[in-house]
């Protein structure tokens, strides 16, 4: 598993121009061992204070309180809502947008 962090690392310096792709998938990745990592420490303590049917059934009612929040809540965009009246806007290409580096 270390081997596989070190190449990531490795790859991550080496490249010098950021491809948003991989960029997007070593964040997917980070943050999934995140997730991972916080819930098996929870959930061992969970399951032994409270047993392994209620811990279960507690972290997918959990889930579910989640989902349904981030459902109602909107996700934010920088893009102007157009009016009808404002000009055509151009989206933002992904080399525009990097520019700065």
């Amino acid at each position: 598993m270390q081997a596989v962090f070190g190449r990531v690392a490795l790859f991550v310096v080496l490249n010098q121009v950021p491809n948003l792709k991989m960029l997007g998938l070593l964040q997917g990745f980070a943050s999934g061992l995140m997730l991972s990592i916080s819930f098996f420490d929870l959930a061992h303590n969970a399951i032994n204070a409270i047993g392994f049917l209620k811990g279960n059934l507690w972290f997918f009612a959990g889930v579910i309180f989640f989902a349904t929040v981030a459902n109602f809540i909107p996700e934010p965009t920088l893009a102007p809502i157009p009016d009808g009246k404002s000009k055509k806007v151009e989206p933002i290409s992904p080399s525009k947008s990097m520019s700065f580096i």
